[in-house]
């Protein structure tokens, strides 16, 4: 199965880095701290520029970020 994951370039390289760090992941989300992927591309998609819009408030003249969507592919069922 392919599952998206909507971010900014910056997490982009924190994630290729370090790998997923749920310590890292915000404790205020809808079913709480976790790494959220979607199996629709257009969700992370908006995902993705919702974080950058997020970044850039922080940011205001920041550069070097965009929004970002990642691909992760997946078993749906493990082999034994």
């Amino acid at each position: 199965v392919t599952l998206w994951h909507g971010c900014t370039a910056l997490a982009k390289k924190d994630i290729e880095a370090n790998g997923i760090d749920l310590t890292r992941c915000a404790v205020d989300t809808d079913f709480g701290r976790g790494f959220y992927t979607t199996t629709l591309e257009r969700q992370a998609r908006l995902w993705a520029w919702d974080q950058f819009f997020r970044w850039r408030a922080r940011h205001p003249r920041g550069t070097g970020n965009q929004p970002v969507v990642l691909r992760f592919r997946v078993r749906r069922y493990s082999v034994t």
